[in-house]
């Protein structure tokens, strides 16, 4: 079964967390946050839900491409210095930079049975455009 955007917000009402529809996108980071310690190298996707807490980062197995049943990190809103979104050849990225350090995120551009991915990095990329 894919998974739904729901799916994601239900995993972080489960830890209680409230995270925001049609914010949530699949990345796969591309090198380490300096400062912090919750990049998780095991897995190869991660997904960004971005809301006015922060960006939480909910990890994805590799083999299972479902969401792990571990607690989502979250880069708290006080921590971001700016959010960018660029559209890329190949693949699109996702900047963050925090008062501890930069990270950047591989983002596919279309990902197979979830399409709410490619619609809600659209409606992210006017927000945080670069």
């Amino acid at each position: 079964m894919a998974m739904k955007e729901q799916d994601v917000l239900n995993h972080l009402e489960k830890y209680g967390f409230k995270g925001e529809f049609g914010k949530s996108i699949w990345a796969m980071p591309s090198s380490l946050l300096n400062g912090f310690n919750y990049i998780n190298v095991n897995f190869r996707y991660q997904i960004l839900n971005f809301s006015e807490d922060g960006v939480y980062v909910i990890d994805v197995g590799q083999a299972t491409n479902k969401i792990v049943d571990v607690v989502p990190q979250l880069i708290p809103a006080s921590a971001l210095v700016s959010i960018t979104l660029k559209k890329g050849f190949l693949t699109n990225k996702a900047y963050i930079s925090t008062i501890y350090g930069d990270i950047s995120f591989k983002v596919m551009k279309n990902i197979m049975n979830k399409k709410w991915h490619k619609q809600n990095y659209e409606n992210l990329q006017e927000k945080y455009l670069g």
